[in-house]
């Protein structure tokens, strides 16, 4: 699985903001130097893992988010890995850039219109997201423990949204928090795709 899960949740958060994954980006916006936009951050390392999806939401469609994009998406090891290996601030513009040029494209900006169904996830649940927090730094690269992360609770939503063509869409998306004082980890929400995905990838696994 060498780097194909970070490109399926690569490609999973930007099918979720309409964005491509596939393609160059020749923007002229490449030299932009923000790794992110200020008004993210703290909502993710709240209680609310509805406030977090909600957060999420947006920074699919705000210009010069990708900080907090990757915030979401990577645990701290990673984020290191790549701020070591000196590409952190080449892939976080990358990303700014091509969500700016996607935002030029829509019709309408994108918004939650209702959540209509949230569920905690059980024990098992947790487990496959760890397993594919594990397995999503694993391949970057960095070798995680699964058990060893420590993820305190999880929880799916369904919600209605109204997408960049103006239609009104179901989209699932699961979210758990990793509590982590030390800041090894990241703490803080994190995006572990939806619940359909983390179950067939690591449902039959379960002993």
């Amino acid at each position: 699985m060498k780097k194909i899960l970070s490109v399926i949740l690569l490609c999973s958060f930007m099918a979720f903001s309409g964005v491509s994954c596939s393609g160059s980006n020749n923007s002229s916006d490449k030299e932009n130097t923000s790794y992110g936009s200020p008004a993210f951050g703290e909502i993710q390392k709240g209680d609310s893992a509805e406030a977090a999806f909600r957060e999420f939401f947006s920074v699919n469609y705000t210009r010069d988010s990708g900080d907090a994009a990757f915030n979401y998406m990577y645990i701290q090891p990673v984020i290191n890995m790549m701020k070591d290996e000196g590409n952190y601030r080449e892939r976080v513009v990358e990303f700014n850039n091509t969500v700016s040029q996607k935002l030029e494209m829509y019709k309408t900006m994108p918004k939650i219109k209702s959540i209509d169904e949230v569920a905690q996830l059980t024990d098992d649940q947790l487990e496959y997201a760890k397993k594919f927090l594990a397995d999503s730094a694993g391949s970057q690269g960095v070798v995680v423990n699964a058990e060893d992360l420590p993820v305190s609770e999880g929880w799916n939503f369904k919600a209605t949204v109204i997408d960049y063509n103006g239609n009104e869409i179901t989209d699932t998306e699961c979210f758990v928090k990793v509590e982590d004082k030390e800041q090894d980890y990241n703490e803080g929400w994190k995006y572990v795709m939806n619940l359909g995905f983390l179950e067939s990838q690591y449902g039959s696994q379960k002993e």
